[in-house]
């Protein structure tokens, strides 16, 4: 098992140099440069002073070596070439609030997720798991940005609970509406595989020999169906969480939040290029840190791929 994770930590750097690789190439696959994207273009020399300073001169190997090598070995990643900060600043200003929120609505959509889909795989076939699993297909289906809609309509306009907008930190009321929209998709998705997962488990002869011995029923759905029904569900809430740090554009943008997936559009907009490189370089790390995590809960839920 330690030989394993060890191999698995060693993967990380050629994926982040993969990664690199391909952001490095599609940025100077685009045409024009940061400084082309405004209403009032620069001056033809001004526009060659800016490349001068920024080394856009440079022959692309170049360019290619030295940012990878100030990433590696000062772990700057260069200034933002619009905002009057580095690239580490926006990072470190706006990606705790990203966390903040992601983990939030993943802690919601996990408990939530596997109280649903334990009730409805106890209720197999009745009204209960029906009206759940409808439940699940309307979360999967519906955009993140139609439920944060329907949400500001309903809780802010209307009831007046909570504020239209705006980002006070993971115990302000204004971080009802965005956790429960960025909740909903994985709630459901969780749902359904805690309620497939489940089944499968309470049709093993295990659970039949339990019963056979006179165990109650809540022993046995707790004690030993449900961890070992935790395996695919641990798959699929790892891929949620790593979806709701790195892919909540819509949510931070609707509800004015100041996180990393607002400032991520605009930056690609803007084609803010040291902090493009920067956010998506973090992107694939959480993505990676994700999947290994993944790989240690397998171990600790299955003795078996601890023994292989």
């Amino acid at each position: 098992m330690r030989t394993y994770l060890i191999r698995r930590l060693l993967t990380f750097i050629p994926s982040m140099l993969v990664v690199y690789t391909l952001v490095f190439v599609m940025i100077h696959a685009t045409p024009g440069n940061p400084w082309d994207t405004g209403d009032k273009p620069f001056p033809p020399q001004v526009l060659r002073n800016l490349e001068a300073k920024y080394h856009f001169n440079d022959p692309v190997w170049k360019q290619y070596v030295d940012y990878l090598g100030s990433i590696v070995t000062e772990f700057d990643f260069g200034p933002s070439y619009k905002r009057g900060i580095t690239a580490n600043e926006v990072i470190a200003r706006f990606l705790p609030v990203s966390i903040q929120l992601g983990l939030t609505a993943f802690v919601i959509a996990f408990i939530a997720g596997i109280i649903l889909g334990t009730v409805s795989a106890i209720a197999h076939n009745t009204w209960l798991d029906r009206l759940a699993m409808f439940g699940a297909v309307v979360g999967i289906s519906t955009p993140t940005y139609v439920v944060i809609t329907i949400l500001i309509v309903t809780l802010a306009v209307q009831l007046r609970l909570v504020p239209t907008g705006g980002w006070g930190g993971i115990l302000d009321r204004r971080i009802i509406i965005p956790a429960l929209a960025l909740a909903l998709g994985p709630t459901a998705s969780i749902a359904r595989y805690a309620r497939s997962s489940l089944l499968d488990i309470l049709r093993l002869d295990y659970i039949r020999t339990a019963r056979g011995k006179g165990l109650r029923e809540r022993v046995i759905h707790v004690r030993h169906a449900l961890p070992n029904a935790m395996i695919p569900v641990v798959t699929v809430a790892a891929v949620s969480l790593a979806d709701l740090i790195t892919g909540s554009f819509f949510v931070e943008s609707i509800y004015q939040i100041p996180g990393i997936g607002r400032y991520f559009v605009s930056t690609v907009q803007d084609k803010d290029y040291p902090v493009l490189m920067a956010v998506t370089l973090m992107y694939a790390a959480v993505i990676w840190l994700t999947n290994f995590v993944v790989d240690v809960l397998y171990a600790t839920l299955d003795p078996r791929i601890r023994l292989s």
